[in-house]
């Protein structure tokens, strides 16, 4: 069985004057919910072999609230993720060796989102992934290969903050 998690960075403020979207850095509530998230994480016992990490300022910094309690073997910086789709991520994780049991991507709306109800079912999830939001999947089936929508179980649908 294969472990997939996705993270919705949390909360960021503006960009920097002069700056760039990818420049943006979390907010003081943002930290705060990745502390709330962490402690979730740790709780339920949420790892990963391999953390994916969007480049951008955002998820780095979501990514440094949470490793701790994630524990990864392996981190990969991926700029590719930057704001990348739905079928960009897939096709990332479809592409991982299958020595690998457990992965959490972080990245950005509306890639993200859309790939966790792709993969557990728009029933499971509905139809907002607020920021800080964490979907805990379960696939089945022993290659990343074979990875397709409604092909996982949600284990966890966790929101720091749900209103958001």
């Amino acid at each position: 069985m294969k472990r997939l998690g996705l993270l919705r960075h949390f909360k960021a403020g503006d960009a920097p004057p002069g700056g760039e979207d990818f420049d943006r850095k979390l907010t003081a509530r943002g930290q705060r919910d990745g502390a709330t998230l962490a402690e979730f994480v740790q709780t339920h016992g949420i790892g990963a072999d391999l953390v994916l990490c969007s480049a951008s300022r955002r998820t780095r910094e979501s990514l440094a609230a949470i490793l701790t309690a994630l524990a990864p073997k392996r981190v990969e910086i991926d700029e590719a993720l930057y704001l990348a789709s739905a079928e960009q991520i897939l096709a990332r994780l479809r592409a991982l060796p299958d020595e690998i049991a457990a992965v959490m991507v972080i990245g950005h709306n509306p890639g993200i989102g859309a790939l966790a109800r792709q993969l557990a079912g728009a029933g499971a999830i509905g139809e907002r992934f607020p920021k800080g939001a964490l979907a805990a999947l379960a696939l089945d089936r022993p290659r990343w290969r074979d990875l397709k929508p409604r092909a996982c179980a949600l284990l966890h649908f966790e929101c720091p903050k749900r209103s958001d």
